[in-house]
């Protein structure tokens, strides 16, 4: 833990003092664990849309009052969350109990909520008095020429609760994930995981401490960089492959971080269809757009694209489809 902490100091210079850090079984068990400790049947909560199903999956089950923020190429829309609180203060309706928001290399889209949105959010935070949800798992996995400020490091008052990934940046199979987040609901989230998992991993949590015992600062930041480069190069290989086949048939965004490519198909209303028909009988796996929304019954013209594990082969085929 004090490990973890120091990185967190390093990378984030927290404002205030009253943090922490605990791991859990992987950033998206981390998820599950606020959402159940906080949420409340019929709660308002918002969330970055489209976003990662299993969010949406694990909000859907609380039976949640669903409120889709849209974002664009620089993430999440600020105005669009004034739009939301301001209608229902209006209306008399309870404000929304937080957000939930994947500020770096966004799945699906691979946004990057820019500098400036990222310190408007935090002050409607204030102003409308929700929490932040900042899922950042692709933290390190962005191809900015500088590295980007978490809203953790922005946060003055213990709102912001940040969800870090071990397994994206140290190994997928370590299933480790950390909550950095004031100390007071720290101790009540513990109680909840161990309730419930008992603890994370110890072997996993024992290797990333001899990790960051052996590696030196320097060491632990070229092994960061390292990843930006493997990543970008294969973003970049299927980004012209995409160039090269589907100009004037889809509509994309150079992802700034992460492991996906967000593409409109130009003609297809229904990409789930177009994928049964021509990609599954073809031994390829895409996600259509669909899932990444609460309503996963309406037709969406996207699909997404993943450069993170396939051969440069792989890749190609699959853009040439």
């Amino acid at each position: 833990m004090k490990k973890f902490r120091e990185f967190q100091s390093k990378w984030h210079n927290p404002k205030w003092k009253n943090w922490d850090v605990i791991f859990t079984c992987g950033s998206q068990d981390a998820c599950s664990k606020i959402y159940e400790m906080f949420i409340d049947e019929g709660d308002p909560i918002m969330v970055q849309s489209p976003t990662y199903t299993a969010t949406i999956n694990t909000l859907a089950s609380l039976n949640v009052d669903f409120i889709e923020i849209t974002q664009d190429a620089d993430g999440i829309i600020p105005e669009q969350i004034i739009k939301v609180c301001e209608e229902r203060l209006r209306d008399g309706r309870p404000l929304p109990k937080l957000i939930y928001i994947n500020p770096i290399g966004a799945n699906p889209t691979g946004t990057v909520l820019s500098e400036s949105r990222k310190k408007q959010i935090y002050e409607l935070a204030q102003k409308y008095n929700f929490l932040i949800i900042e899922d950042d798992a692709y933290y390190f996995i962005n191809f900015l020429n500088k590295q980007p400020t978490s809203l953790f490091s922005l946060d003055t008052e213990g709102r912001v609760i940040r969800l870090d990934s071990i397994s994206k940046i140290i190994s997928a199979g370590m299933r480790l994930g950390c909550i950095t987040a004031h100390t007071e609901l720290l101790t009540k989230l513990i109680m909840h995981v161990e309730n419930s998992v008992l603890q994370a991993n110890s072997l996993s949590q024992v290797l990333l401490f001899k990790l960051f015992d052996l590696w030196e600062k320097d060491r632990l930041d070229q092994h960061f960089k390292s990843i930006q480069d493997f990543y970008r190069t294969r973003r970049n290989i299927m980004l012209k492959e995409i160039e090269k086949h589907l100009t004037g048939l889809a509509e994309w965004t150079e992802p700034k971080g992460g492991f996906f490519i967000w593409l409109k198909l130009i003609g297809i209303d229904d990409t789930s269809k177009f994928i049964m028909e021509k990609c599954v009988p073809n031994g390829i796996f895409i996600i259509p757009g669909n899932v990444f929304n609460y309503d996963i019954n309406k037709p969406d013209q996207h699909i997404r694209l993943s450069y993170s594990y396939g051969t440069q082969e792989e890749i190609e085929r699959v853009s040439s489809l």
